[in-house]
């Protein structure tokens, strides 16, 4: 983000799981390897990327479309918009199907083990903030709330979450730790039943913030753009 000049995302994946069992990660495994279980299709070009699962152990059988909106910026807050169409390409029906999230920030000039995490009363979206210097940096949903969100405490060791706790993870809604620490979230959105050859839209708000106001501020300028 150039709003707060540095890299901030220490790791972001994206995951999607079904009920028969189907699992796609591109998150480190439980060795600490990080096997993409995507594989592209057409190349990135203007923000756009085409991937399957097909290197996936146990593909849900879908195609997925990603586009990167142009960041929109003011002097308080940034917004970069990622959407996800996901196509049934299995030639039958997918039940439960659910896209979901890791996310790893890490604010700078404080250390990873500085930071307090919370729900954003606004928009439902979560965020990290930095007790020090205020800045803030979260996720928020496009369509529709979160269908599950669970945060991990790493205790700076940046510790892999095994396959296991990611997917435990894609369901209910954990508390939010409190104090200060080195979190790792899980998000994901509502299940949803895909016939063959339907699609699915799922969206989010990528926002840091100099302030949690400025943060909500940003979450309703996002829901707006994406309206």
């Amino acid at each position: 983000t150039s709003l707060i000049n540095v890299n901030i995302l220490y790791e972001g994946s994206l995951m999607v799981s079904s009920a028969d069992g189907g699992w796609v990660d591109a998150s480190h495994n439980d060795a600490g390897e990080y096997r993409f279980d995507f594989s592209p299709q057409i190349a990135a070009t203007h923000g756009a990327l085409c991937f399957n699962d097909a290197r996936s152990d146990n593909p849900v059988g879908i195609m997925v479309n990603q586009t990167v909106v142009p960041i929109y910026r003011t002097a308080s807050y940034e917004i970069t918009t990622v959407r996800w169409a996901v196509h049934n390409t299995r030639g039958s029906r997918i039940e439960n199907v659910q896209i979901a999230w890791l996310m790893d920030i890490d604010l700078p000039g404080v250390g990873a083990i500085n930071e307090e995490v919370a729900i954003d009363p606004t928009s439902g979206g979560f965020y990290h903030s930095s007790p020090q210097s205020g800045l803030v940096a979260g996720l928020v949903p496009l369509t529709g709330s979160f269908g599950a969100l669970n945060v991990f405490e790493q205790f700076g060791t940046k510790q892999q979450l095994p396959t296991l706790t990611k997917q435990a993870a894609l369901t209910g809604f954990g508390s939010m730790p409190a104090g200060t620490g080195d979190f790792r979230s899980v998000s994901a959105s509502h299940t949803v039943d895909l016939n063959a050859g339907d699609s699915v839209v799922i969206a989010v708000a990528f926002i840091a913030a100099t302030n949690p106001g400025s943060y909500s501020a940003a979450s309703v300028e996002a829901v707006n753009r994406w309206l």
